[in-house]
């Protein structure tokens, strides 16, 4: 069950550990990602990604499919997927997140759940743009 035990207000959130973070480090070339991020990253759950070389395979994934996942990596029971809204030349302008309980969002349904969010992402970028 979904318990919202990480509230973060303020500077700091988890990059590595959250999609939205994971679509910001996809927007950054990978050795400004390796000269800002340790070897060992924090560990929120036993699903976090702490080495900072499965983080980089993991962003290289996230720039292939164009969209972030993360699956009780932050909380546990907390499923999330985010896209990117970017201007046409692919900087980015901000992020589109669906999140809730795992149960509900991680489904046959998730491909749909993509299309929809990137599609909404898409739309935002050409209101903005």
């Amino acid at each position: 069950m979904l318990n919202a035990s990480q509230l973060n207000v303020g500077p700091d959130y988890p990059l590595h550990a959250t999609a939205a973070g994971k679509v910001v480090l996809a927007h950054i070339a990978d050795g400004e990602i390796a000269s800002v991020l340790p070897e060992n990253l924090e560990s929120y759950t036993s699903n976090t990604i702490v080495r900072r070389d499965d983080l980089l395979r993991e962003i290289h994934r996230v720039r292939e499919q164009g969209y972030a996942v993360i699956d009780n990596e932050y909380e546990t029971g907390l499923f999330a997927v985010a896209c990117p809204v970017q201007e046409s030349d692919g900087k980015l302008m901000g992020i589109v997140v669906v999140q809730g309980p795992t149960e509900r969002l991680k489904s046959d349904s998730l491909s749909g759940t993509v299309s929809l969010l990137m599609q909404a992402a898409d739309e935002i970028a050409a209101v903005l743009t």
